[in-house]
């Protein structure tokens, strides 16, 4: 009796082992690193785009769908990316088109029907500030585009751009709260939250936005915006990632903590090295990161919700 209970302790205390040993397991993180088809990448074709940055370790890609052209592009870039193992178009950008006589373009509803099926997401910019174009009218416009992708089972994502009507995370979670979808949430660009000054409480944002939070966005970026002109303002927070002062492993930290379990992108706009230089040492930059993240003490496991 003795050796038996010695033996269903032993079995108890491995099997405990075995199960602490996977959730510790889940506690590690390798978020899936895509960016988006810009930084030189145009001066390629959409195959080589593709072949490129599938052989630098990226899991995917973010298209601009701008007009009529680019979303015609769309339909190549997800063909060729079903042909390549582990490689996705994760997201197709559409801005508002807005007129102060006509109001908003209802265009996007080519847009939603293009996107739905594919796997892909729509990341909605509201674009820039224009007499008439109110919070009302907005948040009108918003609801019939996310409740339209809603019979189409299509995700949208809010996306807060700097110099436009919603600009950073924390005015797009206003919107996301009062649509109330389940096929609608935001995302947090760190390029967008330092030019909004967001520099240095960057962790209480993404806390704060933390239920609503469906894509981060990080580039090397200075930890204050250079004020020099319209360029160098830009410039200063879209680096490679391994340039500028502001440190990207705070948002990374911060991501973990929150359990957060997305994808993340690299918006490579507007970066003037050369592909086949910035694109592999960003990658190594962001696996080294990930690396030291996942060496760090697992945080304790929190009890199962009742």
């Amino acid at each position: 009796m003795k050796l038996l209970k010695k033996l269903l302790c032993v079995g108890i205390v491995l099997i405990g082992s075995v199960n602490s040993g996977e959730s510790r397991e889940a506690l590690r993180y390798n978020w899936p690193l895509f960016i988006y088809n810009f930084g030189g990448l145009v001066n390629y074709s959409i195959e080589e785009q593709v072949k490129m940055l599938h052989g630098y370790g990226y899991a995917g890609m973010a298209i601009d769908i701008a007009n009529d052209a680019k979303l015609g592009e769309f339909d190549h870039y997800r063909a060729l990316a079903k042909q390549v193992a582990g490689f996705k178009i994760f997201a197709a950008f559409y801005a508002f088109k807005y007129e102060v006589k006509t109001g908003i373009s209802h265009d996007w509803i080519g847009v939603v029907d293009r996107l739905a099926g594919t796997g892909t997401d729509l990341w909605l910019i509201t674009g820039k500030s224009q007499d008439g174009l109110t919070p009302e009218l907005l948040e009108k416009e918003i609801r019939a585009v996310v409740d339209y992708a809603a019979t189409k089972a299509l995700k949208v994502t809010l996306y807060p751009h700097s110099k436009n009507v919603i600009a950073t995370a924390e005015e797009a979670l206003v919107y996301v709260e009062k649509i109330n979808r389940t096929n609608f949430d935001l995302a947090v660009h760190t390029c967008h939250e330092i030019r909004a000054g967001n520099a240095g409480r960057i962790e209480e944002v993404l806390e704060k936005v933390k239920s609503h939070l469906g894509y981060v966005t990080i580039a090397g970026s200075d930890n204050i915006p250079n004020q020099l002109n319209s360029s160098e303002w830009e410039y200063s927070t879209l680096k490679p990632l391994y340039r500028g002062n502001f440190d990207l492993t705070r948002v990374l930290k911060k991501l973990r903590s929150l359990d957060y379990r997305g994808a993340i992108g690299f918006i490579n706009h507007r970066i003037t090295e050369a592909p086949d230089i910035y694109l592999p040492l960003s990658k190594s930059s962001y696996d080294k990161w990930i690396q030291d993240l996942n060496a760090l003490p697992a945080p304790p496991l929190k009890a199962p919700r009742n």
